[in-house]
Formats: C-alpha cells, sequence, structure tokens
C-alpha cells in the first residue's frame, strides 16, 4: 500500500525497497514523530555519506582541505540533491550519498587487492541496492568508463580485468544473497513484471525535460518550485559552475585524474539531457537497444554522473586556486581567506531559495498541517477497510495504512474501467461523472473520496482554477453515489455510499464478447448490482475465454458483436498473429511510407521491412490518447479491446503485407 497503486498493484518496481517501510514504521509504532525519524535516518545519513564520500575520495588525488570541503559542499548543495530531498524522494536521495563511497571502495580494492576493501564496497554497493537499485546502473557505466580509461592510459589489461573481476564478483554475490527475499518468489510467482509502458521510447520523450544548458550547469529543470512537467529557464548564476569544473584542466594540466572525470562529466552531461538536441536520437536508440537502460526513463538520473564528477573537478579547481591565490581579509581580529568566502557566498546564493523559504517540499512547513491532521484521525478511527481516493494526486501529509490504502486518481487511469471512462483529452478525471463509476467505486472498495485545494506555492491559480474547483467539488458532492461530504475545503472530503471489502465473492460470471461500454447499459438495469456480476472481457487477451469451462454457471454476452466474434475468442492463443507487434509508436514518412512487410520466421527474426513506413501502433495503454485522437480526427469512437496485442493504423492508400508460418493456403 506504500509503494504500489493501492489495489493490489504486482510489479517488480518496488519489491526491493519493502525492507525500507517498515523500517520507518517502526519507529512510528513507538510514537516518534516521522519529522524526526526522516531526520534522523534520511537527512543526516545524506548528509554523513556524502561529505565522508567526497572526502575520501579528493584524498586519494591528494587535494587539500579547501578542496574537499567545497567538493563536498557542492555535492550536498546542488539543485538535485536538493530537490530529491525536498520532492521526498529520500531513497534516492541516500543511493545517491552513498556513490562517491562505492566508487572510491570499489578502486581501492582493486589497487591494494584488499579483502577489507572489497566487502566494504559491496556492503556500500548493498545500501545501494537497497535505496534504489537503478543507481548501481550508474556506477557500473563508471566503472566500465574507468577500466576502459585504464586499459589505454596503463597498458596492463588482463591485471585490471582479473581485478575488476574479483570486486566485482564479491559485490554480486553479496547483492544477490540478500535479494533472494525477493528474487524467488518474484520468479516463482511470475507476473509480477515492470509495467508494460516503462520500456517505451515514447517514455523517454516524455519525461525528457533538461535540455543541454540544464545538464550543463548542472541546473534541475525544476528549480526550484519542484512542479512536474514546468521545466524552469536557465539562470545566469549556473553559469560559474562548468567555469570552475573546467578549469581544473587548465590549472592542473597532464593529469590523468581529471581526464577521467572529464570524461565522465561529458557523458553525464550529454546523457541528462535525454532526447533533446544535440544529438537526441543517440538517447533514443539506448533507451530501445541498450540493456537496461530502459529503466531510465527520467534522464536527469544521470544528474549522478554530472554531480559526482563536477564535485571533483570543482574540489581540484578549488585547491589549485587556493595555493595560488592566498588572498586574505580582516574583519576585526579575524583574517578570512578571501577566495574560500567568495566561494562559500556564490554556493549560498545558488541555493537562495531554501534559506529564502521559496522551496514548496520538506524544506518548508507543509500546508493544510491541522486540516490533514484532522483527516488522519478521522479515518485512523475508522476500523473498516475502505480506501481512500486522491484527486489528482496523495498529498504528502496524506494519510495511508493498511487498512486504508491510498489511491491516485492519475493511478486509476492505467486501469482500463476507468481510462475507457474519460471522455475527450482535455479534462482526464471527467470518468468520475460517468454514470456507473459508483459501481466501479463500489467493487474496488474506495470509500472515500478526497479533493485537497491546490498549493498555491506550487501553482499560480487563477480565477478559472479556483471556480472550477469549486465548481467540481459541488459537482462530485451531489454525484448519486456520493453519501455525504465529510470535511469542507480546503481539505475535502467524500464518503461514498457503498464499498466493498478487501475480498467479496460475485454471485454471476459472466464472458463478455465485445468492449466495456457494456457497464453503461447494465447500469439501467433495475436493481443491478456489479458486485454481484463478475465480468470477464474475453477479447482482452487471447485464450481467456477457454477458461470458461472451469466456471458451471457461467453466462456469455455478446455486446454489440456476433458468433464470429465468439468463435473468434476460442480461437488458441498460439494462432494470434499481431499486426501491430513489430510496428513503432509514431509513424514516419519516405520513400517506401506506402508499404511495409511483417514476417514471421522460426528464428523469432520479426521485423518490418527495411525503410520508412507510415504504419503505426496504439496498445492499451494508450487507450485515452487513442479515442482523442480518433474522436477529433476522424469523429468516431472505439473502445474494443485489442487481445493484448494493440492496433496496427495506417492512413491514407497503405498496404501492409503479412508473412508468416502460421498463415497456410485454405485457412483462416
Amino acid at each position: 500500500f506504500f509503494t504500489g497503486d493501492g489495489l493490489g498493484q504486482r510489479t517488480i518496481s518496488s519489491l526491493w525497497s519493502w525492507i525500507i517501510h517498515p523500517f520507518f514504521a517502526l519507529f512510528g509504532k513507538f510514537g516518534v514523530d516521522f519529522t524526526y525519524s526522516m531526520m534522523l535516518f534520511g537527512f543526516l545519513p545524506i548528509l554523513i555519506f556524502s561529505v565522508l564520500g567526497i572526502f575520501k575520495l579528493l584524498g586519494k588525488y591528494k587535494i587539500n582541505k579547501w578542496g574537499k570541503l567545497f567538493g563536498a559542499l557542492f555535492y550536498v548543495t546542488n539543485t538535485y540533491l536538493i530537490l530529491l530531498i525536498d520532492g521526498g524522494q529520500i531513497t534516492l536521495a541516500l543511493a545517491y550519498s552513498l556513490v562517491p563511497l562505492a566508487f572510491y571502495y570499489f578502486i581501492e580494492s582493486i589497487e591494494k587487492s584488499s579483502l577489507l576493501n572489497k566487502l566494504i564496497a559491496s556492503f556500500v554497493f548493498l545500501g545501494i541496492s537497497i535505496f534504489d537499485p537503478r543507481v548501481l546502473y550508474l556506477l557500473g557505466m563508471i566503472l566500465l568508463i574507468k577500466l576502459l580509461f585504464q586499459f589505454f592510459s596503463e597498458k596492463r589489461f588482463p591485471e585490471l580485468i582479473k581485478n575488476y573481476f574479483l570486486t566485482g564478483a564479491i559485490v554480486i554475490i553479496v547483492l544477490l544473497l540478500y535479494h533472494l527475499y525477493w528474487i524467488l518468489p518474484a520468479v516463482f510467482a511470475k507476473g509480477t513484471l515492470l509495467p508494460q509502458a516503462f520500456g517505451r521510447v515514447g517514455q523517454a520523450e516524455f519525461l525528457s525535460f533538461a535540455n543541454l544548458g540544464h545538464s550543463l550547469f548542472l541546473q534541475a529543470p525544476h528549480w526550484f518550485k519542484n512542479v512536474f512537467g514546468k521545466v524552469s529557464p536557465l539562470s545566469w548564476e549556473f553559469i560559474f559552475i562548468p567555469l570552475l569544473v573546467f578549469l581544473a584542466p587548465i590549472l592542473k594540466k597532464k593529469d590523468k585524474n581529471i581526464a577521467f572525470w572529464l570524461i565522465i562529466s561529458l557523458v553525464g552531461v550529454f546523457l541528462a539531457k535525454g532526447v533533446n538536441e544535440p544529438f537526441g536520437g543517440v538517447y533514443s536508440w539506448l533507451f530501445a537497444n541498450a540493456p537496461g537502460f530502459s529503466f531510465f526513463r527520467d534522464s536527469t538520473k544521470f544528474f549522478f554522473l554530472v554531480a559526482l564528477s563536477y564535485s571533483v573537478l570543482i574540489g581540484i579547481t578549488v585547491d589549485e586556486l587556493t595555493k595560488r591565490f592566498k588572498w586574505q581579509i580582516r574583519i576585526s581580529r579575524w583574517k578570512i581567506a578571501l577566495l574560500p568566502l567568495i566561494f562559500v557566498l556564490y554556493f549560498l546564493i545558488l541555493v537562495r531559495p531554501v534559506w529564502l523559504g521559496k522551496m514548496t517540499g520538506t524544506f518548508v512547513k507543509p500546508i493544510y498541517q491541522e486540516e490533514y491532521l484532522r483527516l488522519s484521525e478521522s479515518l485512523r478511527s475508522d476500523k473498516d477497510f475502505a480506501r481512500v481516493l486522491w484527486i489528482p494526486t496523495k498529498a504528502p501529509l496524506g494519510y495511508a495504512s493498511p487498512v486504508h490504502p491510498a489511491i491516485d486518481a492519475f493511478k486509476l487511469l492505467e486501469k482500463r474501467p476507468f481510462a475507457s471512462a474519460v471522455q475527450g483529452t482535455y479534462e482526464l478525471f471527467n470518468f468520475l461523472r460517468t454514470s456507473y463509476m459508483g459501481q466501479l467505486f463500489d467493487i474496488s472498495g474506495i470509500a472515500y473520496v478526497i479533493y485537497p485545494f491546490p498549493d498555491e506555492r506550487r501553482e499560480e491559480l487563477k480565477q478559472d482554477n479556483i471556480d472550477y474547483y469549486n465548481w467540481y467539488t459541488d459537482k462530485i458532492a451531489n454525484f448519486p453515489w456520493i453519501e455525504k461530504v465529510l470535511q469542507s475545503s480546503p481539505v475535502k472530503v467524500f464518503k461514498t455510499k457503498r464499498h466493498q471489502d478487501r475480498f467479496f465473492v460475485a454471485q454471476n460470471t459472466w464472458w463478455v464478447i465485445g468492449s466495456d461500454d457494456i457497464y453503461s447499459d447494465l447500469e439501467e438495469l433495475d436493481g443491478f448490482n456489479l458486485s454481484d456480476n463478475a465480468m470477464i472481457f474475453a477479447e482482452e487477451r487471447p485464450g481467456l475465454m477457454e477458461k470458461i469451462e472451469e466456471v458451471e454457471t457461467a453466462g456469455i454476452i455478446l455486446n454489440k458483436k456476433s458468433e464470429i466474434d465468439l468463435a473468434a475468442s476460442l480461437i488458441d492463443q498460439e494462432e494470434f498473429i499481431f499486426l501491430a507487434e513489430k510496428l513503432d509508436f509514431s509513424p514516419s514518412t519516405g520513400p517506401s511510407a506506402g508499404h511495409s512487410t511483417l514476417r514471421d520466421e522460426p528464428s523469432g527474426s520479426d521485423s518490418t521491412s527495411s525503410g520508412s513506413s507510415s504504419w503505426w501502433k496504439r496498445e492499451t495503454e494508450d487507450l485515452v490518447a487513442w479515442r482523442g485522437f480518433l474522436q477529433q480526427k476522424y469523429g468516431f469512437d472505439n473502445r474494443d479491446f485489442d487481445y493484448g496485442g494493440g492496433w496496427a493504423v495506417g492512413e491514407g492508400n497503405l498496404k501492409l503485407e503479412v508473412r508468416s508460418e502460421k498463415l497456410e493456403t485454405g485457412e483462416i
């Protein structure tokens, strides 16, 4: 209920972090305020690990105290880490804090062949894997570049490979032994997968918010209000960061360590901008083809590389400058080094939204504290199971527990029954106004609907926005399936008339051939309750209809379909050929745009013909956008299921040639 969608989501994307939540919840059981436990086990370790790691790394390069201090200071005050903490992404920030230590001990274990260093490196890597295993991929990239760099600069490849292999093997063994507690159940349970849309190149395009300037200046694209999708313009003061970074090779020439970290910085800057120009196609290609790269839908994760390399290079720059320019100023009886004072003032200017109280997350006092406290007390007093729907997403102070799991309205859009109820694409939450929504909320176990007033610190509200909020909350209050309003604005809470428990048994089972627009028709039947009728849509995926033999009293409904469609639902799933399977999500144009070939060969090398193709595809996850496209451009609607294979789309006079061993002359 903490990391899923509140509806029993089965996904591997959060299993590795299971141990973290009981750890923090334990202190809550003892009455420790979450703020204090977060400061003690979140903010403080982030600060300690970050500073310790940078100090050790720069100490390895014989950097003086000022260089270490400002290298570490930059690592903990750059905009990327500050927004991670302010946005509540504490586990990712903890993983960030361990990266310098992990790199340091890994390299130390290679250079000194020390078993102790290998074990320390293994446990630091283990810590990162618990907080966010994606960061191991980033570390792997740094270490791979380090291996190649050493190979070309030191010419001792066999020895390097041996040392890297030994340390890497110990690290991997430690990681596997610890994570077996969730890997084995996930393997045997099957079906516990990452969301299907995670691997789409379109996801990387949608989430590439940083441009080249953001990554070069290490200015987080959402700095400083941290509002998703609202990219901040570049600020002039950040221009001095790359100047400090690239002064290092000028002040200290022919240094291999500087050359290595310059390579890391350039790789990080290039990848952090995602699919944006220049050469945005490289990121798209890596996302689609490089193993594991699809974990980085949000390209700003590569700020890890930028922040680490910049911190090392800034430390070297400060080290060289303070050695050459030992200017001092006298204030009263105190002599103060001028250059360090300038750097301190500069870093304070960069993060001024923090100390001026302009942030919108954990660095400032939350809004509506009394209202959320009153809400949590009310929910805690309700001992019966009931889910809580938050519009649009759960507030930072929103209450959640195993008895009252929280659901985001945005997450509901990933569920077919709710997505198919959306009309158009302008107002995504209009599915709430659908006539049968009360029935869906009933079987979903949703007893509370909460719609807080928008945070004016994060959104520039106009009168139209305020009027809309008031109009929509009034609309919700008058829905026939809403019983009463429990709490008024600014945190408005509604109670539904009825909801089911975690588990309930439907009296009837129906196999439906056709789309789920049948809900509207069923709602008009007197006394119809969806909780008494299990609806199985046979066209959702192949093979579902075969299960009908297992239910003795099942019925079949043909919803605007014929007996031919019923027969088609009984086709063996191995016989299906999905035309959309090998198509891209966007069309292209070119000499061969009017013709495309799909092949189904024994080697599994299904592919479209070479050349461009104006054929493209849409899948179930695109239902809202797909219907909107059809309605706006062609004036018709489609809510048919796709058997899980997607729709192949071609506009104009096109031809799609299909060749498959499954097709033989005279057979259907």
